[in-house]
């Protein structure tokens, strides 16, 4: 499907934060299979959150110490 429309993004962050596990950036970028630039994704996500959505973010350090964001909806 090319490109998407920040709609439609917004959209199916929603539906993936919605399945109750937490997702990281990586995962998140990896469902756009390459579409989405890492600060597109923040944007979005960003935006979500001043909508009023409720997004819990958890940042930690991996082995290689590179530190992920975990993100979850809390409905």
């Amino acid at each position: 499907m090319g490109e998407f429309s920040q709609i439609q993004r917004l959209l199916r962050i929603l539906q993936i934060l919605s399945s109750g596990r937490k997702v990281t950036t990586t995962e998140l970028l990896q469902r756009f299979k390459g579409d989405v630039s890492l600060r597109t994704l923040q944007r979005d996500l960003l935006a979500l959150s001043d909508a009023g959505i409720p997004l819990i973010s958890e940042k930690t350090m991996s082995l290689n110490f590179d530190s992920t964001v975990l993100y979850e909806v809390q409905f």
